[in-house]
Formats: structure tokens, sequence, C-alpha cells
């Protein structure tokens, strides 16, 4: 089985010093289960992570990624994880960087796209941030992210899973009751907050005998 991750900066593993992200952490976890049997079925990962994409760059190049990744076999699970620049909120207007709108059939192309090739879907939501470090963002101090734009961006990918009957993975209580020990610079997950994404993954994962 191919394992394919789309997302942006976090799903890419920014800030995680010791294993490069959750996503990486999952393809060791994988190549390591293979090694101890003695390769039979060894789940392949690809990282499609790529810093600042939102969900229309996703969807841009969703199937020429798809096309030069196809297992032969067929079996491809397709892992989105992206959102959280799209909901920034441009400060002067109080817009997200992308409707919520457009996000959500962005998500549901991305679905359209993945079901006739008989490939499993699953989301991973959106994670938790220091807000009162990004409002205005350091960075782009034309924009700020805010928790309750994130989770609204979080909902509405939560409905198109429900909608598609297709797996949902929350991150919104993935760091515990203080998110700010897990993240890097307010926004990203440093090592431990990797740590706990992928391990969540990973048990999700097991539990739908996926991997």
């Amino acid at each position: 089985m191919h394992i394919l991750v789309f997302g942006d900066s976090i799903t890419q593993g920014a800030f995680d010093a010791e294993c490069g992200g959750w996503v990486n952490r999952l393809e060791a976890y994988c190549f390591d289960s293979a090694i101890k049997n003695d390769f039979q079925d060894k789940p392949l990962v690809f990282n499609l992570g790529i810093s600042g994409d939102r969900a229309l760059r996703v969807r841009a190049r969703l199937e020429s990624e798809l096309q030069a990744r196809r297992d032969s076999d067929g079996l491809m699970l397709v892992i989105f994880a992206v959102g959280i620049n799209d909901s920034m909120v441009k400060i002067e207007t109080g817009e997200n960087d992308t409707p919520i709108g457009v996000y959500e059939k962005a998500l549901q192309e991305m679905v359209d796209i993945v079901r006739p090739l008989g490939c499993q879907t699953l989301f991973v939501g959106l994670t938790p941030i220091e807000q009162a470090k990004l409002d205005p963002i350091p960075w782009n101090k034309e924009f700020a992210y805010r928790t309750d734009e994130i989770m609204k961006f979080d909902i509405v990918m939560a409905k198109v899973a429900i909608d598609n009957k297709i797996g949902f993975i929350s991150m919104q209580n993935v760091f515990g009751v203080d998110p700010q020990i897990c993240l890097s610079d307010a926004l990203h997950p440093n090592a431990t907050g990797h740590r706990l994404m992928f391990l969540r993954v990973k048990d999700y994962l097991e539990k739908e005998k996926i991997i």
C-alpha cells in the first residue's frame, strides 16, 4: 500500500528537528514494522506537504501527484491535512485567506478525484495554536491566525468527511491542556507536538487495520 499525505508546512514537518515531522515519524514506524515482518505488506509513506499550501494548491497538484505514485496493486490511502493557512484572517477586512465556501468546495473536489481510483481517503484536522502570539502574525503582520476561525475550517473538514463517509481524525485536543508546550512558534508543532500527532494518526490507522 502507498500512503500519500498532502498538506502544508506542518505536514512537511517544520520545526521537528528530531524526526522531521509526524508524517516522517509514520514512515519510520511503517518501515520498522516492515523489517520486523520480513518486509511483508510494507506500506510506503510519501510526504507531500509543501510549506504555505492551501486547499486550492493541493487540489491543483493532486492528480499529477497521484499519477506519479500509484501503487501497482491499486492499494492507496490518501490523507489530506490542509486548512490552517486557508483560515488565516486579513486583519484589515476580517476576511479569510480562502473563503470558507471555496475551501469546502476544494475538499469535496479532492474527494471526488480520489474516489474513482478506488483509494481510501482520510482527513486530518487542524491543530491548536497560541493565538496571543499570532494576532498579528509576526512574520506577516497584515494577517492573523485565530482559534475561532481555525475551528470553523476544522468543522467544515469534518462535515465533508461525514458527508462522504470517510475518516476524520480531530487534532483539536492533541496537545492537551497546555498547547504551548507542544508548539515551536505558536503555530507549528515542535518535536513533542509532532510525536503526539503521529501517535494519534498511527492509533487510528491501526484501529482501522490500515497499517
